[in-house]
């Protein structure tokens, strides 16, 4: 990777294991925002390291950021420098991801061509990121119906999918900044083969005007129409901006966005979700234990202990077993350990060989 064209930040953690995010800048932030927080990747930093820290055991994270608008002296990079990338981050941006801009193109190509390249690569995108990965994957994107806004804090009604991934029931709010919306949501048809015919394509939330709020296929996608790291300052200069611009034309909606724009949101309730069950993997543990009272040991993070890539073989046992009808019990211990990813926790027998597997 020729280091020299990225900018990188690391948190430390407690955690041997780190994952290494690409975050692609997509535009540049308000002087006054830049003052405060830095660029956008910035910003996902501090978010994306909050939530991490906020985990029990605490996710390491490193950001490797790219400004990738080349009219603006961006460039995207080669896909074949990103190979020891994790995952990538794709920010909002005022550029429409259905435009017929050079750049936007080559960032479409971009995303088709790492997608097909690292099949373990993770993908992420707020707005206009989530947009791009659509399209790419053959998700038409176009303004809304009467190019209405949808501005600040809004609600975002959850499928049964966002309720598993946000734990949480009902609904979410986060800011929104956009005039444009994914009609559709992409397919292994859509994408010509890049989504394999097998995968699970959902989306996990909808709000009044726009009814795919994000996308998530399981180790492999996780989008949000909904900006997570917005506060109350950003919303009211991005609307104040486009007011003036004209591109917001109904002054009282502006106005109103304003006054919601202080309200609390769950940036980093979805931030924490992508975390943990897309850049970690939905099955962040997966441990042999000898334990001869057939006890759930404690997670195993010292140094000898691999990624998830490394133990999948022993979740490949769980399916095994399921699928020969072995003997498979659910496992709730009084205390249990505070497992990442814990939405279910099953310890197998599988040729006397106890594995313990935290599957979703």
């Amino acid at each position: 990777m020729t280091t020299a064209s990225f900018t990188t930040n690391a948190t430390g953690s407690s955690h041997p294991d780190r994952i290494r995010v690409l975050v692609l800048e997509t535009d540049q932030t308000f002087e006054s925002t830049s003052e405060r927080k830095g660029t956008f990747g910035d910003i996902f930093h501090s978010l994306f390291s909050k939530a991490g820290q906020d985990h029990e055991p605490p996710l390491k994270l490193e950001t490797v950021m790219k400004f990738v608008v080349e009219p603006e002296g961006g460039k995207i990079p080669d896909v074949a420098d990103v190979g020891e990338i994790d995952a990538v981050l794709i920010t909002g941006s005022k550029y429409d991801a259905h435009g017929d801009d050079e750049w936007i193109w080559k960032l479409v190509q971009w995303i088709r061509s790492a997608w097909k390249k690292y099949p373990e690569m993770r993908f992420s995108g707020v707005c206009f990121g989530h947009q791009i990965l659509c399209r790419a994957l053959g998700s038409k994107v176009e303004p809304s119906p009467g190019e209405e806004w949808e501005l600040s804090h809004t609600q975002i009604n959850l499928t049964s999918t966002g309720e598993a991934l946000f734990r949480t029931k009902d609904k979410i709010f986060l800011h929104q900044m956009h005039v444009d919306h994914v009609v559709d949501a992409p397919t292994s048809s859509s994408s010509e083969g890049l989504i394999a015919d097998n995968s699970s394509v959902t989306v996990w939330g909808s709000s009044e005007t726009i009814p795919i709020q994000g996308v998530y296929i399981r180790e492999r996608l996780f989008t949000s129409q909904g900006h997570l790291g917005y506060d109350e300052q950003m919303v009211k200069k991005h609307v104040d901006s486009r007011f003036e611009k004209g591109l917001i034309k109904d002054e009282k909606q502006a106005e109103e966005a304003k006054e919601k724009a202080g309200l609390d949101h769950d940036g980093l309730l979805v931030a924490g979700a992508i975390l943990r069950r897309q850049y970690f993997g939905v099955v962040l543990e997966a441990q042999l234990t000898t334990n001869p009272r057939h006890q759930i040991s404690k997670p195993d993070y010292s140094k000898n202990n691999t990624p998830v890539r490394r133990i999948r073989h022993h979740v490949e046992r769980y399916s095994y077993a399921r699928s020969k009808n072995r003997r498979v019990k659910a496992y709730s211990p009084p205390n249990p350990f505070e497992f990442p990813l814990a939405d279910a926790r099953v310890l197998i027998t599988y040729k006397n060989t106890k594995v313990t597997a935290i599957l979703s």
